[in-house]
């Protein structure tokens, strides 16, 4: 169901041929691996997971995910 979200937002910076803090969203197994940031759903939680926190920024902070 949300894979066709990263796949219009994230995979441009986040997928196979470019990995943007060596975070890949292509494949479950990479987004359950997460990043140099650590693991994306580690916490569980909307809020409290690092995934929570990027979408929650405002949008003019440049940690705020997706960038556009």
């Amino acid at each position: 169901m949300i894979q066709p979200i990263f796949d219009k937002y994230c995979l441009s910076c986040h997928g196979p041929e470019k990995s943007k803090g060596k975070l890949r969203l292509d494949t479950l197994e990479h987004f359950l691996k997460g990043g140099e940031a650590g693991s994306l759903i580690d916490p569980p939680g909307a809020t409290q997971s690092l995934l929570g926190k990027r979408l929650g920024l405002p949008l003019d902070d440049e940690e705020h995910m997706p960038p556009e």
